[in-house]
């Protein structure tokens, strides 16, 4: 096996250097266990025949034709009023909403969004589910996209989920290419097809001001970064080494509200100003012909031990080239301080 040793503190090989490319045989992953793509025009986005797992992930990626809004349902349960959700647009105060026909996941849009999942199925049980989602807003970097986060339960205590729904509440369309992912895993399953492949890791081997990851494109990205630092530091994210004012952000910081960003030179992740390392997760899509649109959670923990609460963040994203995907990602600290040895950067991802 031949490796070669990189000035960028990575280590690199070939395909054929790989010894196994799938998980260890009777390891279970995220399986995809259906997808539905629209051809053509429609208000319905329905993957059946699920397979039952205890836990689904589920990934949309919604091209609006005309101003659409979504809502979800299972088993094509749409008038039984079996659904309860709690919501929040742009962070503003949650609204409720009870015995719904469905549980509702997004504001009014006219552009592009992209949401994430995250359902418990368990057949004796309500099923509960975890949902973000990021929306475009207007087009361009001049405009700060929105997101939007729930909480759902359908509450069925009999059967598991076998269908999902993605309804259009709208006046528009979900257009052709608008697409519903569902992820499953189970404790009992052994399979080695796991659906996020690890398209590239770097950690750093000495300290430095700069960590950067280059990877195969892939349609759905899952990020993992884990940032050790001295002294003063920030982390100010840029793809494919563009930093021409083409991103737009909106965070909210402590549970605080919301703060926008726009036409800036990078996406800066939120970074509380201290010393502590952080550890963020973030989910892009990264279609070549739409602004990318991402998903961050982010925490420090504000000291060591259990007398210290932590500290978190929640952001959403976009980067408005819609020619490329995005290959590589670059993470700059501009700070006096610096990212220390053993911080690290995680892709993971699948078409």
């Amino acid at each position: 096996m031949t490796i070669k040793y990189l000035d960028s503190k990575r280590l690199e090989g070939v395909a054929g250097d790989l010894t196994t490319k799938t998980l260890t045989s009777g390891t279970g992953g995220w399986v995809e266990v259906g997808r539905t793509t629209l051809g053509s025009a429609g208000d319905n986005i329905t993957v059946s025949s699920l397979a039952n797992k205890r836990y689904y992930m589920i990934l949309h990626d919604v091209i609006p034709s005309g101003s659409v809004w979504t809502q979800n349902t299972f088993n094509d349960d749409t008038t039984g009023g079996n659904t309860a959700n709690r919501r929040s647009v742009d962070g503003a105060t949650d609204a409720l909403q009870t015995s719904a026909n469905y549980i509702y996941t997004s504001a009014s849009q006219t552009t592009p969004m992209f949401g994430v999942y995250n359902i418990a199925n368990l057949a004796g049980k309500e099923k509960l589910q975890i949902y973000h989602n990021v929306m475009g807003n207007t087009a361009g970097a001049g405009t700060a996209p929105r997101r939007y986060e729930a909480s759902g339960k359908w509450s069925n205590t009999t059967d598991s989920i076998s269908t999902f729904n993605l309804n259009n509440g709208g006046s528009g369309d979900f257009a052709s290419g608008s697409e519903v992912v569902v992820l499953g895993w189970d404790e009992s399953d052994t399979n080695n097809t796991n659906f996020w492949q690890e398209l590239g890791t770097t950690e750093l081997t000495t300290a430095g001001d700069n960590i950067e990851v280059t990877f195969t494109a892939k349609k759905y990205l899952m990020v993992k970064f884990y940032r050790k630092q001295t002294g003063a530091a920030d982390a100010r994210w840029t793809f494919n080494n563009d930093g021409g004012g083409n991103y737009a952000k909106r965070t909210s910081a402590g549970g605080g509200s919301d703060s926008t960003a726009i036409n800036q030179n990078y996406f800066e992740q939120y970074v509380y100003s201290n010393d502590d390392p952080s550890y963020s997760s973030t989910m892009i899509v990264n279609t070549a012909g739409q602004e990318k649109l991402g998903i961050q959670h982010e925490m420090t923990p504000l000291g060591t031990g259990a007398g210290n609460s932590p500290y978190r963040s929640e952001s959403v994203f976009k980067w408005i080239n819609t020619s490329d995907q995005i290959t590589t990602i670059d993470i700059t600290n501009s700070k006096s301080g610096s990212y220390d040895v053993g911080s690290r950067i995680e892709v993971w991802g699948h078409d």
